[in-house]
């Protein structure tokens, strides 16, 4: 019993350390799309101007180089 009480108290004085200390609200944004390949969109080399929103929306974001998808078709990736 005494370990639980422990472990409580040190809950609870991360919880107040934690409520005192200024969040930074994040924006997410995923976007999934089927059928489209990466080497013909202009933020990953393409020289055609094919994805010019998406390209303005790479620059100003995290653009991912590498992703690993579990299946080959649709399904069971999404």
């Amino acid at each position: 019993m005494r370990v639980l009480g422990k472990l409580m108290l040190v809950i609870v004085t991360c919880l107040i350390i934690a409520c005192g200390v200024e969040q930074r609200q994040l924006n997410i944004m995923i976007i999934g799309v089927d059928t489209l390949r990466r080497d013909h969109l202009g933020c990953y080399g393409y020289e055609r101007e094919t994805s010019p929103n998406i390209d303005r929306l790479a620059g100003r974001s995290v653009l991912f180089e590498d992703a690993v998808s579990q299946s080959s078709w649709t399904l069971p990736s999404f």
